[in-house]
């Protein structure tokens, strides 16, 4: 492995383990959109909203992430992050009759 991918992926195996001790000892990391934000990410003790539990049908408790997510449940994202988010194609479709083989049929 050559010096600078070691030295990223070191740099990240650190960088998961004190996020997740920070989660574990119940702060909220924002992760950021880009490489760039890395330095500057949001770290807070007051954000970790107080989440109702969440349960099966059949009443056992549904586990939440280190960041307090249950699968399927909303981002909270701020102002910022949300219009950072790249703009959605009004044109796209995930109907499944506009494709064939994974690629998309000209229509007319």
């Amino acid at each position: 492995m050559k010096k600078h991918e070691q030295a990223v992926r070191d740099a990240a195996t650190a960088l998961h383990e004190a996020i997740s001790d920070a989660c574990t000892a119940g702060l909220v990391v924002g992760w950021p959109l880009r490489v760039d934000g890395l330095t500057t990410m949001a770290i807070s003790e007051t954000a970790k909203a107080n989440r109702p539990a969440v349960t099966h049908l059949d009443g056992s408790p549904v586990e939440r992430d280190n960041d307090g997510l249950v699968a399927g449940e909303p981002l909270n994202l701020t102002d910022e992050e949300r219009a950072a988010l790249p703009r959605l194609d009004p044109n796209a479709s995930n109907d499944p009759a506009g494709f064939v083989h994974g690629t998309a049929k000209k229509r007319k």
